[in-house]
C-alpha cells in the first residue's frame, strides 16, 4: 500500500517536471521571439529575417511521451501548435519580395508568440487544476513583445498619414488593413493579460517606447 503511493508520488513527480521543463523552454522561446520583435526594423532593412541556430524544442522532443499521455487530444494541440510556429520563426525568412514587409515580419512575430503564450498559459492551468500545484506566470516577456508590435504598428499607421496617397497607389487600404490586423492580434494578447491580473510596470512599459 505504503510503496504503490510512493510509486504514483513519483510518477506524479515526472509528469510534473516535465510539465514545467516544456513551460520553461516555451517561456525561453518566447524571450527569443520578443528579442525579434524588438530587433525587427533592423531585419527588415535587410530584407531577411534572421534564422535561429539554437535548439528550441529540446524539452519537448525530452518529454514528449509525459505529453501526450497525460494531456488531452485538444490541449496537446495548443502545444502543437505553438512548436509548429517556432519551427516556422526559426527558418528565418526573406521579406524582400512581400508586398508589405512590415506586416509580414511583425504578422510572423507576433502569430508565433500569441501561439506560445496560449500553450505557456494552459500549462500554467493544468498544474492548478489537475496537480494541485499553483507555479507563478512569467508575463513580463509575453507583455513587451505584444506591446512593442503596438506601439511599431502606431508608427507605421502615421506614416500612412503623412504620405501621398499616390506613394501607395491602389495598395494603400490593404496595407493599412494589414497592419490594423497585427496590432488587433497584439492588443488581444494585451488584453487577455490584463484580464489574467497581470499589471506591466512603468520600466517594462517605457522600455518598448
Amino acid at each position: 500500500m505504503i510503496a504503490a503511493r510512493n510509486e504514483d508520488k513519483r510518477k506524479q513527480t515526472l509528469i510534473i517536471e516535465g510539465l514545467a521543463s516544456v513551460r520553461t523552454e516555451l517561456l525561453i522561446a518566447a524571450n527569443r521571439v520578443t528579442s525579434s520583435i524588438l530587433s525587427a526594423r533592423m531585419a527588415m532593412d535587410t530584407g531577411q529575417l534572421p534564422p535561429i541556430g539554437d535548439d528550441l524544442t529540446l524539452m519537448y522532443r525530452t518529454h514528449a511521451s509525459i505529453l501526450h499521455i497525460n494531456l488531452s487530444a485538444k490541449n496537446m494541440l495548443f502545444i502543437t501548435v505553438a512548436y509548429s510556429s517556432l519551427g516556422i520563426y526559426a527558418q528565418g525568412r526573406s521579406v524582400k519580395d512581400h508586398p508589405s514587409q512590415f506586416s509580414f515580419t511583425y504578422g510572423l512575430y507576433m502569430n508565433t508568440l500569441s501561439a506560445i503564450y496560449n500553450s505557456y498559459v494552459l500549462l500554467g492551468e493544468i498544474f492548478l487544476s489537475k496537480y494541485k500545484t499553483s507555479i507563478p506566470s512569467e508575463f513580463p516577456v509575453f507583455y513587451l513583445g505584444a506591446h512593442a508590435v503596438c506601439q511599431a504598428c502606431d508608427i507605421e499607421l502615421r506614416k500612412f498619414r503623412k504620405t501621398p496617397v499616390d506613394s501607395f497607389g491602389d495598395k494603400t487600404s490593404d496595407m493599412r488593413n494589414d497592419i490594423r490586423n497585427v496590432k488587433a492580434f497584439a492588443d488581444c494578447l494585451l488584453m487577455n493579460m490584463k484580464e489574467k491580473g497581470y499589471k506591466p510596470t512603468e520600466l517594462e512599459i517605457s522600455s518598448t517606447s
